[in-house]
């Protein structure tokens, strides 16, 4: 497909409106998934307000483009309760691609390893392409972080920071 997919999550208007939606799903298996746009999986954008139960994203490629798992851009907000997500491929965010102001990303627990990005220190696993986007991470007491990364594998543009979130704070 031309951008996500598997799912593509938009809110569109017309006269530049802030619109919203909101979209529960309680499990989605993503595998094998091709984009020759962003968002090998999964692109949600423009306002779009979504949370998963459990995401299982495996082998989704963005050919050339951006986010092989997942894009989220346009001031769009994602949560995701457990993940599972490898061998997934991009030119920059191997699995996770963010931008654009405004634009949030919770993961709560699970496990991203095992992808690639293409473009040289773009983000095996994330890559947040704006300073002013959001990514939460839940922590255990210990203050470790409750999904697992390999090392050096998020990235993101000078100012760009990760906050930690405590497993019993709402978020």
């Amino acid at each position: 497909t031309e951008t996500g997919g598997a799912l593509c999550a938009r809110v569109y208007s017309d006269t530049y409106t802030e619109l919203s939606c909101t979209v529960d799903i309680g499990k989605l298996v993503a595998n094998g998934n091709t984009s020759g746009g962003n968002g090998g999986a999964l692109h949600i954008y423009t306002f779009a307000n979504v949370k998963i139960g459990t995401l299982v994203a495996n082998e989704n490629e963005a050919t050339g483009a951006y986010g092989g798992a997942m894009y989220i851009s346009g001031k769009a907000s994602v949560e995701i309760d457990s993940i599972s997500a490898t061998s997934n491929s991009a030119g920059s965010g191997g699995c996770i691609y963010l931008t654009t102001g405004g634009t949030s990303l919770t993961l709560n627990s699970g496990s991203i390893e095992g992808n690639t990005a293409s473009e040289a220190a773009k983000g095996n696993a994330l890559w947040c392409n704006s300073a002013s986007s959001v990514l939460k991470i839940k922590t255990n007491a210990q203050d470790e972080y409750l999904v697992d990364f390999e090392d050096g594998s998020i990235l993101g543009k000078s100012g760009f920071a990760i906050t930690p979130v405590k497993e019993d704070e709402t978020v």
